[in-house]
């Protein structure tokens, strides 16, 4: 799986929606429930499922699909 196709399983296990397709420039302003809360909750399952770990500036500018794809690389 690559992992493109895993973050989109992280954010549709996050934000509780299996027909969810991520793109590059996706945000908050893009996902109804995408609040400051869940992105909390986000960047944890990205952590846990990539075993990472995202220190606060990365967690706090990290605002589109494409910003977590390049944190991943």
């Amino acid at each position: 799986m690559s992992t493109r196709d895993k973050l989109q399983q992280v954010m549709r296990n996050v934000f509780d929606d299996e027909g969810l397709e991520i793109f590059d420039t996706m945000s908050a302003e893009d996902v109804d429930d995408w609040d400051s809360f869940s992105h909390i909750h986000l960047c944890a399952a990205i952590e846990k499922t990539f075993g990472v770990k995202l220190t606060t500036e990365q967690a706090l500018n990290a605002k589109t699909v494409a910003d977590f794809l390049k944190l991943l690389k």
